[in-house]
């Protein structure tokens, strides 16, 4: 899912499913546009097109400099070690989880 503004594009969504879990690809806005929304309404695409496949968990691999926005979009982060940690240890993985119903 693409957003653009003036024909070009500011910020780009992908997701992979596999089950109950989903998760999000790619989140990229370009640095011109952020605190415009678009990431907020990619990152709204991504977790409503994860529950329509069926998804239970939307995991986030996430920069550390982004943990924030992702925080903001309500995910959290693992109590447990679910993913790789970057080298100086920071956990890379959040997750927003909702219920099946």
């Amino acid at each position: 899912m693409a957003a653009t503004r003036t024909g070009h594009v500011i910020a780009i969504a992908q997701v992979q499913c596999d089950g109950a879990g989903c998760l999000l690809e790619k989140l990229f806005v370009d640095p011109d546009a952020m605190g415009l929304g678009a990431g907020r309404r990619r990152f709204e695409w991504a977790a409503s097109a994860a529950r329509r496949m069926g998804a239970t968990e939307l995991i986030v691999e996430a920069d550390p400099d982004a943990g924030s926005f992702y925080l903001a979009m309500g995910c959290a982060v693992p109590t447990e070690p679910r993913l790789d940690r970057y080298p100086d240890g920071a956990c890379r993985a959040l997750f927003q989880t909702w219920d099946s119903g």
